[in-house]
């Protein structure tokens, strides 16, 4: 497997244990500034508020150990 495969494994996996706890794993697309770390922000799909990571900053790892807590 090479990075980009791994990459993507992780991103999906990341989403994944999202969606399975209800909430949306959402990656930034935007330029890394001061309020985006480039990273991932965990969103309730129905209100659209933000539960955790409000700039971006949480990693696949972050998203996949707060959603296996």
């Amino acid at each position: 497997m090479n990075q980009t495969t791994t990459t993507q494994a992780t991103d999906s996996q990341a989403r994944h244990a999202a969606k399975k706890i209800g909430v949306r794993a959402i990656k930034s697309r935007s330029h890394i500034s001061l309020d985006n770390f480039g990273g991932y922000m965990l969103q309730d799909p129905i209100t659209g508020g933000v539960g955790k990571g409000c700039r971006y900053e949480l990693s696949t790892d972050d998203v996949l150990s707060i959603c296996n807590q």
